[in-house]
């Protein structure tokens, strides 16, 4: 099984943050997709040639 990314995470949060217009989850959402987004930038440049993350990556 591969290993699990930051984006994959994103999929899985992005439905259980409650969105409404005009209110706080909006910059819930949206400063979560970001954060998650950097953290998969940095992770994809600083991990091997691969892409892959492993299991103590995740500590």
């Amino acid at each position: 099984m591969d290993d699990i990314t930051y984006m994959d995470c994103w999929h899985y949060i992005a439905p259980l943050i409650p969105l409404k217009l005009d209110t706080i989850s909006m910059d819930v959402y949206v400063m979560t997709f970001h954060a998650l987004k950097e953290a998969e930038e940095r992770r994809v440049k600083e991990s091997p040639k691969d892409g892959k993350v492993s299991k103590n990556d995740h500590q």
